[in-house]
């Protein structure tokens, strides 16, 4: 595609956002005169990007969000940028979900309505169902890459950020572990699994649904009182990702050892010997009743997706619902 010199065309409104590999921008466009989000990445390689593949696949569903425009451009010193053009899309899930805070803070028993939170939760499956029919996983699924658009109450919910998305078909290619913010990081990429598939996804996604029910990141793992339903316990402080398996095992208890066997598919020997360490400690460790706990916040109209969240937060990776069964068996209908 052509290059293009920004300066003349856009101008910039204001930043949206800075990730690590590159930064949006809210831009006016003077061929359209429209309001767009532009977001501009250093290029290292000339094939075309996994972003832009999957903004491809997001052309097929209206709950992913998608390019209107691919091109690059060059900085002064010569270095290519891409640059993907796509339809300023509101705000992120995890704005919508402070805001329900604020209001909770002032009030104690407010909730996102059930009907919303399940809408929102059935629409973010449809958009992962479009790419995990395709063997591609997001691998960084959390509140901050769902973006939101409420259409006078109807809400429009749609995944972005594609950048660490990757086809997880080739059994014999490892993948990095290191991906995904921790806080929605699957159990086996923190024990540093690199053979591992779409269901880290389903383990980003229940930690995103429930804290639509909870309006706090369920596996926050930092000192916080528990509250909004969920028992008072000592918080553990996490330093990395050790700590944080500790965390998930104060909600689902210790795992079996055919769940330790699952987990450590793929991980290096040293991290298997970690694993077992850890896993050793936990014996006995009972888990936290996560279904009655969350029921008691969100209510019986929210019973769906209480549900599902739970089905979806399994140690065992192959336990964890598929978002395809979750569509066919209508469970958020």
């Amino acid at each position: 595609m052509p290059s293009h010199t920004l300066s003349h065309r856009f101008s910039v409104i204001r930043q949206l956002g800075k990730g690590t590999f590159g930064k949006v921008f809210l831009v006016t466009d003077a061929v359209s005169g429209a309001t767009r989000a532009l977001k501009r990445t250093q290029k290292w390689r000339k094939k075309e990007s996994r972003e832009v593949l999957c903004l491809e696949i997001g052309k097929e569903s209206p709950n992913l969000i998608s390019a209107e425009e691919v091109f690059y451009s060059y900085t002064p010193s010569g270095f290519m940028v891409q640059n993907i053009l796509m339809e300023n899309a509101g705000y992120t899930l995890h704005r919508y979900v402070a805001s329900h805070l604020a209001l909770r803070q002032k009030d104690q028993t407010h909730n996102i309505e059930a009907s919303t939170a399940i809408s929102i939760a059935k629409q973010v499956c449809n958009g992962l169902f479009a790419l995990h029919r395709r063997a591609v996983a997001h691998r960084d699924l959390k509140p901050e890459n769902v973006l939101i658009k409420d259409y006078g109450g109807q809400i429009l919910a749609r995944i972005c950020d594609f950048g660490s998305s990757k086809t997880l078909t080739n059994q014999g290619c490892p993948s990095m572990p290191y991906i995904c913010s921790r806080w929605y990081r699957a159990p086996e990429l923190l024990l540093g699994s690199t053979n591992y598939t779409v269901a880290v996804d389903l383990w980003s996604l229940g930690c995103v649904l429930a804290e639509l029910i909870l309006l706090r990141p369920l596996l926050e793992c930092e000192p916080h009182n528990q509250k909004h339903g969920m028992q008072e316990q000592k918080p553990i402080r996490c330093l990395g990702e050790p700590f944080q398996i500790l965390k998930i095992s104060e909600l689902l208890g210790a795992p079996t050892r055919v769940d330790t066997e699952s987990l450590c598919t793929g991980c290096p020997e040293r991290a298997k010997a970690l694993a077992s360490s850890i896993f050793k400690q936990m014996v006995g460790l009972a888990p936290l009743p996560l279904h009655d706990l969350l029921l008691s916040v969100i209510g019986i109209e929210g019973k769906p997706l209480v549900d599902v969240v739970c089905q979806l937060l399994r140690w065992n990776p192959r336990e964890r619902i598929p978002v395809k069964t979750i569509l066919d068996g209508h469970y958020l209908d």
